[in-house]
């Protein structure tokens, strides 16, 4: 299962007519990276979100692998917890390394494969469909479909929505009705199974995103 940065960074990938990958060119893709390896974290019990928007560890000896691999070594080494906001855009100008780290991922998984300067899908995941419109298709078909929305697509709307990428999942006839449904969903609007302290953290972060993305459009 891919975890909720690892879709959105799925998500953002142009595929040419050769079968290449490109890269998103958006500036603020790294932003929504940090944001949802965030939301992971506190997903997974390693930290907390306290009622400043600090991020907190609490479970720092996990085994499970985080992507980028040094953000828990950040924010373990911090003298002082830092709000989300902090590490979202500190990190999230780190673009170039924290998308290889994610690329690398990819390549481990085999969700891609290198061939040269240019990536492919894995051909596991182009036999059709491919698995970015498997996951493309799961989104739509829980938005316009009336079907109901996990808690992981929620998270990914959401990021998607902060840093324009919605198109990557919509058609442009449908952008503006679902980014007015996407800023007034909320969790509450569906069954999860996230505890309030979760819940909160995980608005707390899409906030913190919301802010950063605010500032760096100046």
């Amino acid at each position: 299962m891919l975890s909720i940065p690892e879709k959105v960074f799925l998500l953002s990938f142009y595929e040419k007519r050769n079968g290449s990958i490109q890269q998103s060119k958006s500036p603020f893709l790294t932003f929504g990276l940090i944001a949802g390896s965030l939301m992971e974290l506190l997903n997974y019990g390693v930290v907390g979100i306290n009622f400043s928007k600090k991020v907190i560890p609490t479970n720092i000896k996990t085994e499970t692998r985080f992507t980028p691999d040094d953000l828990l070594r950040h924010l373990y080494y911090e003298k002082e917890p830092k709000r989300a906001s902090f590490w979202i855009e500190a990190l999230g100008h780190k673009r170039k390394r924290v998308e290889e780290e994610f690329l690398k991922t990819f390549l481990e998984k085999n969700i891609l494969i290198r061939d040269g300067q240019v990536c492919h899908f894995h051909p596991e995941m182009v036999t059709p469909p491919t698995i970015k419109f498997t996951l493309k298709e799961e989104i739509r078909r829980q938005v316009l479909g009336k079907e109901d929305l996990n808690c992981h697509n929620f998270s990914v709307l959401k990021i998607m929505s902060s840093i324009h990428m919605l198109d990557q999942i919509f058609t442009s006839d449908e952008i503006k009705p679902i980014h007015v449904y996407v800023d007034q969903l909320s969790l509450s609007d569906f069954h999860h199974d996230n505890s309030p302290q979760i819940t909160d953290g995980l608005l707390s972060i899409l906030d913190s995103l919301k802010q950063v993305i605010n500032g760096a459009k100046g």
